[in-house]
């Protein structure tokens, strides 16, 4: 059964517009309906939703808290997979001279449930984050400090397993990620040990063309439909965007520049006008205008009607930015930014550093694509040692992704990054917990506080650093080992954490992963301890209770 979404739908929730609303509003009529003859009016989106994926896969570098109990038919599947694919190649030294049947018998690993969502519309080379579980009835205790083995991702179909089981639409694998922080009232309700995600583990494996279905099919209209799309989105050198298929059917492939932003897009495409003459076109930016002052419309459904007629509406968008700081100013100089006139950058800066105006964080999340230009790059520098911690997240984001001098990324043993940030405000932690995980320092000689003395509710973790000592003094514990790595840092926090990375000196075990060393950070913070005198920060938490 194929999914159907309506557009016009998808294009209310943009445009903050109420039906209901609108339909007991009685004093204002509408004339003309926004919508008239918009791609969304004419036809549904077909097929677009989230896609689910699943697979088995074993969980290697566990300190002994895995397990080797697995139904026959998957430890069959699973063995036959490490040897056809020589998936041992992905594992470390202590693995390479086992057997597949010692490896999966080893109490160091886990077999285990992989599944994720790849989200609608998604193009190939995608990132997202799976959730993986041991396999019902095993006896593994935790995943914690672990690493998913490469596995391939399937649509899977009731009553199929293995090979038989559907398209390969996703790959997954890397380092385990155990939620450390509390998931309830009191502070030791911690999430179950044995459920966790790889962040960004999940790979999407190809392109899912986008599958426009006329209401009422009629071969001329999808043909104009075609055309009006590859007027507005096509490029010379470069295949048609979209392709009608008959009367009912129009195939639309995502462009290169839209693959990061690939629903956007489909919004756009929503908000497309069938027709495309100039007079057509003017007489639209008429109604758009009327309609903004009667409230027929809100900004943002405007900003896409006039990012759908494109460069031609520039002259009327400016009218709208040029003056004031309210949602419409914002809507019109994003609108226009999108379609290339700079001359909006202004209005955007102007608006991002009021301090009062609600739309501030949008307006410095809008800059962040923009970094380039040398004034955003000022103002997002100078948002660096503002007292809003949002604010400074939102900055750094822009400022890294430019590759700004004021960021600097180290790549950690423990497969995330570690960005120090140069900023002259209160020391922040910011920590990424999902797709691509990292920690960002926001004060580059940010250190431990005079006196630490630390030791973890379970025992497994002890830091030391009396008053009058240069070096920080940690030491790490397996569970069910008496022997632990000890290891020194200074007090800088950015040292503090790479030590606590780094193996033992002859490498049989390895320092914390990512999940452990971002608990550990915020039980030191100032939010807790108060060893670490800085703000603690977390963006975008992964799935509640794992």
């Amino acid at each position: 059964m194929k999914l159907i979404v309506p557009l016009t739908l998808i294009l209310l929730a943009f445009s903050g517009c109420n039906p209901a609303r609108d339909a007991q509003d009685n004093k204002k009529p509408s004339k003309i309906d926004p919508l008239q003859d918009t791609i969304g009016s004419l036809c549904e989106l077909t097929g677009y939703a989230a896609v689910r994926v699943s697979g088995y896969s074993l969980v290697w570098g566990l300190p002994g808290t895995g397990s080797s109990e697995c139904d026959p038919t998957t430890k069959a599947y699973l063995i036959q997979q490490i040897r056809q694919n020589d998936l041992k190649q992905f594992m470390s030294e202590e693995y390479q001279e086992l057997t597949a049947e010692q490896i999966f018998d080893s109490r160091n690993t886990a077999a285990v449930e992989v599944t994720g969502l790849v989200p609608a519309g998604a193009p190939e080379g995608i990132r997202f984050d799976v959730q993986v579980r041991p396999i019902q009835g095993t006896q593994t205790t935790s995943l914690q400090g672990g690493f998913l083995l490469r596995t391939e991702m399937r649509q899977f179909f009731s009553g199929r397993f293995g090979a038989d089981a559907g398209r390969v639409a996703a790959l997954a694998g890397g380092p385990m990620f155990v939620n450390p922080f509390p998931i309830g009232p009191e502070p030791n309700q911690k999430a179950d040990p044995r459920n966790g995600l790889v962040l960004g583990g999940g790979l999407s494996k190809y392109d899912r063309q986008i599958a426009l279905t006329l209401i009422n099919p009629d071969y001329r209209i999808a043909q104009q439909i075609q055309r009006r799309i590859n007027t507005r989105f096509g490029r010379d050198e470069r295949p048609k965007v979209a392709n009608a298929t008959g009367r009912e059917f129009i195939m639309v492939t995502l462009p290169d520049e839209y693959r990061d932003r690939y629903q956007y897009f489909i919004s756009l495409v929503m908000a497309l006008y069938i027709q495309e003459s100039s007079g057509f076109e003017q007489m639209t930016l008429r109604n758009i205008d009327q309609w903004l002052t009667d409230g027929q419309i809100e900004p943002p459904l405007a900003s896409l009607l006039w990012q759908g007629i494109g460069r031609g509406a520039l002259a009327s968008i400016s009218r709208h930015y040029q003056e004031g700081s309210d949602q419409l100013t914002f809507q019109a100089a994003q609108a226009a930014l999108e379609l290339e006139d700079f001359a909006a950058l202004d209005t955007m800066i102007k608006i991002a550093k009021q301090k009062d105006n609600p739309l501030q964080l949008q307006a410095a999340q809008t800059l962040t694509r923009h970094a380039e230009d040398l004034s955003v790059r000022r103002t997002l520098s100078d948002m660096l040692d503002n007292q809003d911690a949002r604010l400074r997240l939102i900055a750094y984001e822009g400022l890294r992704n430019a590759n700004d001098s004021r960021v600097r990324s180290i790549n950690m043993p423990g497969h995330f990054q570690l960005d120090l940030v140069a900023s002259a405000g209160e020391d922040l932690i910011g920590v990424w917990a999902t797709t691509e995980p990292r920690i960002a320092l926001f004060g580059t000689k940010m250190k431990l506080a005079d006196n630490v003395f630390y030791e973890s509710p379970d025992g497994t973790v002890m830091i030391n650093a009396p008053t009058g000592s240069e070096n920080v003094k940690i030491v790490i514990t397996e569970k069910g080992r008496l022997d632990g790595i000890t290891v020194e840092s200074s007090r800088l926090v950015a040292d503090f954490v790479a030590r606590l990375t780094l193996p033992d000196k002859d490498k049989s075990r390895r320092g914390m992963g990512f999940s452990q060393i971002i608990g550990l950070l915020y039980q030191l913070s100032a939010d807790q301890q108060n060893m670490i005198e800085a703000k603690y920060m977390l963006e975008r938490m992964p799935l509640p209770g794992l």
